[in-house]
């Protein structure tokens, strides 16, 4: 089906761009999702972290299995999560808005 790229920076750069990306972009969004709980932001913030594991874990159980001679495996699970948290902020988008204090 998908063969792998013919240049190892091929894969290499697109990740380190999407990792990057990854890297600006965690924080500012942990702390607004901490936001609307400022009572509770440590058990908020603890289940972000459960979250992140938990998905990292399947996510990683699967591609240990799918990983075989090519590398497209990995950047086809990245683009999929992150398609996948997309859809989740699209999703909630109004429950945050109502969320937000005042």
């Amino acid at each position: 089906m998908w063969s792998a790229p013919a240049q190892p920076l091929a894969l290499i750069v697109p990740m380190m761009v999407y990792m990057c990306g990854i890297g600006f972009t965690l924080p500012a969004s942990t702390a607004s999702a901490l936001t609307p709980f400022p009572d509770r932001a440590g058990a908020a913030s603890s289940f972000i972290g459960f979250a992140q594991t938990l998905a990292g874990a399947i996510v990683g159980a699967i591609l240990g299995h799918a990983l075989g001679a090519s590398p497209m495996p990995l950047p086809i699970a990245t683009s999929a999560m992150g398609i996948c948290a997309l859809a989740l902020v699209v999703a909630t988008r109004g429950l945050r808005a109502g969320a937000m204090p005042h």
